[in-house]
């Protein structure tokens, strides 16, 4: 049987916990619509839900809808259900470059947004409430939901 490694999203995910199955379809997005081109469905059991637990252990992120993961598959044809790719490994690596990506993004975009708020100092990023030395000094409701918003970002890919 031959395999295939292929980049996609994840969506229409649905886990039967009795059997340990997934199901899911692997969509391709157009990088500037960001609409749906092609789509496909997927399958993960047996050793794939192991190794689907081992991506959540080592990302620190559910499998779930709207992931972006590199994925071995094989294709699969069965004449009632029809095409569908089964799941036989995924990469834990590229999904987490993906997140800290985004997580970058996020940064760039809060410190060019808002400096007033968030300041980058060589490698490190230093938000109003650090640079604050006296009690006195507090945050707007605005910054303190950006800070707030960053830190649970922060917590979730730690």
């Amino acid at each position: 049987m031959q395999h295939f490694w292929i980049v996609a999203d994840i969506t229409e995910h649905s886990f039967k916990e009795k059997t340990g199955y997934h199901y899911f379809e692997f969509i391709e997005k157009d990088v500037r619509t960001n609409l749906i081109v092609a789509k496909i469905k997927g399958a993960a059991w047996g050793n794939a839900s192991q190794r689907i637990k081992d991506f959540e252990k080592s990302t620190g992120q559910r499998f779930t809808n709207n992931i972006h993961v590199l994925a071995k598959v094989s294709i699969n044809f069965h004449k009632v259900f029809g095409l569908s790719l089964e799941l036989i490994e995924i990469d834990p690596s590229f999904t987490l470059g993906v997140i800290e990506t985004k997580r970058q993004e996020t940064l760039l975009r809060l410190v060019t947004n808002y400096p007033a708020i968030i300041q980058k100092i060589g490698e490190q990023y230093t938000t109003y409430n650090s640079m604050a030395h006296t009690s006195t000094k507090t945050c707007t409701k605005k910054a303190e939901f950006i800070i707030t918003h960053n830190k649970r970002f922060e917590d979730r890919l730690g």
